[in-house]
């Protein structure tokens, strides 16, 4: 089963050298040939057959793709289209401080864009715009294009990865019309509301951004300033929301399970306390996941989760390294694109070499393991750094070696605490965030 995996996720990653897509039909005869030639238990072919389905599967997912995405006909043509503003939209502080930008997922619209799902739209001079409100607008559209500089940051590729079919702005002399606004119980609702409360605190400013990025992972309000401190300490990773986090947030949610079962004087109750840990840190999880987006990094995450605790539960044996190949093949079925980018391999890479680091335990002192950790990882992320042409920070493994264990411990809980207590009275929270943002400072 492994080596099966492996060769199927070898076929993604070739598809990323392939100069041309072919033809739907004959992708979709590849794919059946792949499968049927992976059912066989002759290893040379089953490989073969692996590394088949999963170039055609890649391919393939790369013409659906395509057939989305606007022609350059359509640009500065005037379209009326319908939909729901998705994430969270971001106003700009540049040239057009008063421009809106936000993604639309479309439910109807003209036929000339029928093909469409999402677009990414700039609306000057726009009005208080909030995720899950339904509009109607008038928009000219453009294919999402990137500049050829190397080094630049490929808005295209993102476009793709991201599922946005064309980009454009609102046409602001022409009607429109807010038609539905944002159910109050929805996660786009408590994702606005959380950057509510972080704006209306008394927190500092230099604060504000760190617990935004924390709490639904919006990193729009990062200074060069923000980025400079993280980059050169290398301690980027802790101010995402990432595995570690998800974990962090399970864990919490697996003791509030098990306080639960403990405090239920119900035999029955007690006896599952196990299996109500279990829904409880998935359900913390999977909460915390959405708040965030579902971002690639907390998605995997998510995704290892589920796979070990279901395990776990079934009581079956299981090797790390089978579930993180298993969690890297689902996230590369449901969207192959994401070969092409960098945080993608960043985030496997250092699951594998903390998985590698970890089939080694009990050959050395606790504390040497830690720190032996910390080195490896920094190691064996080098290479793919510099490939990308990221930064890469000499200090990093020094200062992870104490910031990891103190962002754990004493700003994700508090935190996570505090979104809790968000949902249930909006005082509470603005009284308490000060204290949770403390040791931010």
């Amino acid at each position: 089963m492994r080596v099966r995996m492996l060769a199927i996720i070898i076929g993604i990653c070739l598809a990323a050298f392939t100069p041309f897509l072919p033809d739907r039909l004959l992708l979709l005869m590849a794919i059946g040939l792949g499968l049927g030639l992976l059912l066989i238990r002759n290893t040379p072919l089953f490989c073969i057959g692996g590394i088949l389905l999963g170039l055609a599967w890649a391919l393939f997912y790369g013409q659906i793709q395509l057939a989305h995405t606007v022609s350059a006909r359509g640009i500065a043509t005037e379209l009326e289209v319908y939909g729901t503003v998705t994430g969270i939209p971001v106003q700009s502080s540049g040239v057009e401080p008063d421009a809106t930008s936000f993604t639309l997922a479309l439910d109807s619209s003209a036929n000339a864009v029928s093909r469409l799902r999402n677009i990414r739209l700039s609306w000057y001079g726009a009005p208080p715009i909030k995720a899950g409100q339904r509009w109607q607008f008038s928009v000219k559209l453009k294919p999402a294009s990137s500049l050829v500089n190397a080094g630049s940051f490929d808005y295209k590729l993102w476009a793709l990865i991201n599922n946005i079919d064309a980009v454009g702005s609102v046409v602001s002399s022409l009607p429109t019309q807010l038609l539905a606004d944002t159910p109050t119980r929805s996660v786009a609702r408590l994702r606005g509301r959380w950057l509510d409360l972080v704006n209306r605190s008394e927190v500092g400013v230099k604060i504000k951004p760190l617990l935004e990025a924390l709490g639904v992972g919006y990193k729009k309000n990062f200074t060069d300033q923000h980025n400079k401190v993280l980059v050169a300490t290398g301690t980027s990773h802790l101010m995402v929301i990432s595995g570690l986090h998800i974990g962090l947030c399970a864990g919490f949610g697996w003791w509030l399970g098990i306080l639960i079962a403990h405090l239920t004087h119900i035999p029955i109750v007690r006896g599952w306390r196990n299996n109500i840990a279990s829904g409880a840190a998935l359900l913390m999880a999977l909460l915390y996941c959405a708040m965030a987006g579902f971002a690639v990094p907390t998605t995997r995450a998510l995704l290892m989760l589920v796979l070990v605790i279901l395990l776990k539960l079934n009581w079956r044996r299981f090797f790390a390294v089978d579930v993180l190949l298993l969690v890297m093949l689902a996230v590369l079925i449901l969207n192959p694109l994401l070969v092409l980018n960098a945080s993608f391999w960043l985030s496997f890479i250092a699951v594998a070499i903390l998985v590698l680091v970890a089939v080694q335990r009990g050959q050395g002192r606790d504390w040497w393991q830690v720190i032996a950790t910390q080195w490896w990882v920094f190691v064996g992320l080098i290479p793919v750094l510099a490939i990308v042409g990221l930064p890469i920070s000499l200090i990093s493994p020094v200062v992870n070696l104490v910031a990891i264990p103190f962002v754990s411990m004493f700003v994700v809980p508090p935190i996570l605490l505090l979104m809790l207590v968000s949902f249930i009275s909006e005082p509470a929270t603005l009284w308490m965030i000060s204290l949770a943002s403390y040791p931010l400072k």
